[in-house]
């Protein structure tokens, strides 16, 4: 045995060596899977997230080179797409959860964490259908110096996650930084006035539903930009401002197209109604609302019989 290891070149045997030491990292969780560079924060994904508590499955622990300001408000942002299930629709609540450094303990409070989406969830329809892609955004008011974040699921009912199942779940886009939304938009808890519509528009056929997305922008004047986040399948789309149509019959592509408009004081709402299903149901859009200090995009699905809003409460003075 001795001989053979002799003829082996040293080449070999260093890079073997370096291959186990490698993988001993990666199995005893300690390796920092990527970095990624955004705003002022650089942060490191953990190979292994930290473990929620119970009734919660972590999915991904993101830990930033600087600690957080108590007293200062940011934003966290990101992507998250699920595991199509044959035959079965899915949705769990999302939640996070903070840490200080070296800290096991993770914390979640509503004071200190709050979804700027009302009850934020991951939703997955089976196939067709394509996988359900949301993007969150979390407003945190960290009372302590805290270094990283938990993004997990909440078990429903307390049902058994399968492990390879949560290692499906993907999280990309992930974005930290002082907040630009304090001040400019918030989550408004009264229900907005509804839209009389007319007996001749066709939105009038339709099942209206709230998406439960209501955002406050400061200005009347503003930018609505359109687009197809997922895959292409020829959706045609037609978008409503209170009861007024302001784009129509739109084929939706991967290229924005911005259009501008004018908000009424107080509520607007901004619906979608679906001229075809495309190739896969239900119609789906991505809508941007751009204005000179703000953007946010909010995401709706619609289908032959029912269309979907979200409210803009016009605060400009």
């Amino acid at each position: 045995m001795i001989f053979y290891l002799q003829k082996i070149p040293l080449k070999y045997v260093l890079l073997v060596a370096y291959m186990l030491f490698f993988n001993g990292l990666r199995i005893n969780g300690q390796q920092k899977s990527r970095k990624v560079k955004t705003s002022e924060f650089e942060y490191l994904e953990l190979a292994v997230p930290k473990k929620a508590p119970t009734g919660y499955v972590s999915v991904k622990t993101y830990e930033w080179n600087r600690k957080l300001e108590p007293g200062t408000t940011y934003e966290a942002s990101f992507w998250i797409i699920g595991k199509q299930v044959p035959t079965r629709f899915y949705s769990f609540p999302i939640t996070l959860f903070l840490a200080k450094p070296a800290d096991h303990t993770l914390i979640s409070n509503s004071e200190e964490i709050e979804p700027v989406h009302p009850s934020p969830q991951l939703e997955v329809r089976p196939p067709p259908s394509f996988t359900a892609r949301g993007h969150f955004t979390f407003l945190i008011k960290p009372r302590y110096a805290y270094q990283n974040l938990t993004i997990a699921l909440q078990k429903v009912n307390n049902q058994n996650i399968p492990t390879d199942f949560i290692k499906s779940i993907k999280i990309i886009g992930f974005h930290l930084q002082p907040s630009s939304l304090k001040g400019k938009m918030e989550n408004i808890k009264t229900p907005p006035e509804k839209t009389t519509l007319s007996s001749d528009t066709p939105l009038a056929e339709r099942k209206l539903m709230d998406s439960g997305q209501t955002y406050s922008i400061p200005q009347r004047n503003v930018q609505i930009g359109l687009y197809d986040h997922r895959n292409i399948d020829h959706d045609r789309v037609t978008i409503y401002l209170n009861d007024k149509i302001i784009v129509e019959r739109l084929p939706l592509a991967r290229e924005k197209k911005y259009y501008d408009i004018e908000l009424q004081p107080g509520p607007n709402t901004i619906t979608l109604y679906a001229e075809n299903l495309g190739e896969v149901g239900p119609n789906t859009a991505a809508i941007i609302i751009k204005g000179t200090s703000i953007e946010f995009m909010a995401v709706l699905e619609s289908d032959l019989g029912q269309s979907q809003f979200f409210t803009l409460i016009n605060t400009e003075r």
